[in-house]
């Protein structure tokens, strides 16, 4: 933290052209970034896997309507990831950053969907195991910088990963449909998210920025990322006129 108190110090001091002629001084801000990223992953490792007792998400607008519960929910592997690229540029001021998880498993031993799309209904209850490999996220992100410390703003994340498979039972309460589902999902999903990445930009942007700006300032540990139990998390949705709840209860 104290490098980053220094840091910030010069930043504001400096000018554009001796910073250009400096550029060990950036290279502590991105030695800064890097080592409080490997510090947050051998924190989170102290909790993987991790165990969510109950996610539900609800979707009620007309002509459409969701309602997904999942109980005990497992993610496992979320603490292991590494930084490929950590860069800041000074004029302008900006941040790049580009993150890989190696494999996240996510297991619902048991979930229970009821879907109304007009007039077309979708249903089930089964289980789902889902395992996503090379998930990459990049993001850019303008620099503040101030005397309280160094902001990002305007995140602009990218997703990617290049094989996902995914194992579902229970949808329609058919095992060939259930069948179909997880080999036309396994095959497609990795193209889907290239094709939506800006909508999920949109979606995960504040949330990433917000990750973001309590890294930068120390805040973000394994203690502040992981709620203690009995903790209940909700998010508003908003996509393409939806509005959605999510609610996680630790």
């Amino acid at each position: 933290m104290l490098r980053l108190v220094v840091f910030t110090f010069v930043f504001i001091c400096a000018n554009a052209t001796q910073l250009q002629l400096n550029p060990a001084t950036v290279r502590i801000f991105e030695s800064q970034i890097n080592d409080t990223l490997n510090n947050l992953s051998k924190d989170l490792a102290k909790n993987d896997p991790m165990t969510i007792p109950t996610i539900d998400f609800a979707i009620a607008n007309p002509g459409v309507t969701v309602n997904l519960s999942a109980q005990n929910v497992q993610l496992i592997g979320y603490s292991q990831f590494v930084a490929t690229k950590i860069k800041v540029n000074v004029i302008p001021p900006s941040l790049e950053l580009n993150l890989v998880f190696k494999k996240i498993q996510l297991i619902a031993p048991s979930y229970n969907l009821n879907l109304q799309a007009a007039f077309i209904p979708f249903y089930g209850a089964g289980s789902i195991n889902l395992v996503p490999e090379n998930i990459q996220i990049g993001v850019k992100a303008k620099v503040s910088i101030g005397i309280s410390g160094i902001t990002v703003k305007e995140v602009q994340p990218t997703f990617n990963l290049t094989k996902s498979d995914l194992v579902i039972t229970g949808a329609l309460n058919n095992p060939q449909f259930s069948q179909i589902v997880s080999t036309s999902t396994t095959e497609c999903f990795p193209q889907f998210l290239k094709n939506y990445t800006k909508k999920l930009s949109a979606l995960l942007g504040p949330v990433i920025q917000d990750v973001l700006n309590k890294l930068l300032s120390d805040l973000l540990r394994a203690d502040h990322f992981i709620p203690i139990p009995g903790t209940i998390k909700t998010q508003e949705v908003q996509q393409d006129g939806l509005i959605g709840r999510l609610n996680v209860h630790f």
